[in-house]
């Protein structure tokens, strides 16, 4: 999914760029952070070793490393993406009912 998609899929096509840019790279992080974890918990002692050690450097190195030492790590990127966007739409909607009822 591309930046435009999931500026789509979360409903802030409106909102100023500079939001977009934000709201995006929360979003980025959120997911990044969600697949690391679980790539983590797969990993052996060694592989932890390593993950840790690639992560006080740049994030291309560990997606690269990542790429190379798991398979389907795109799909599971974009499987992570998609469940957060239904989190989120989901939040929004409960925040939305919330302010509706009162």
């Amino acid at each position: 999914m591309n930046d435009e998609q999931i500026i789509k899929e979360l409903g802030l096509e409106t909102v100023p760029e500079a939001v977009k840019e934000q709201s995006l790279n929360q979003v980025k992080f959120i997911v990044a952070t969600r697949v690391g974890g679980i790539l983590e918990a797969a990993m052996n002692e060694e592989q932890q070793a390593t993950f840790k050690d690639l992560q006080k450097g740049s994030a291309d190195k560990v997606w690269q490393w990542l790429d190379e030492t798991f398979v389907n790590t795109k799909q599971l990127t974009e499987e992570v993406l998609k469940d957060y966007i239904q989190e989120f739409n989901d939040d929004l909607k409960r925040m939305s009912a919330k302010d509706t009822s009162s």
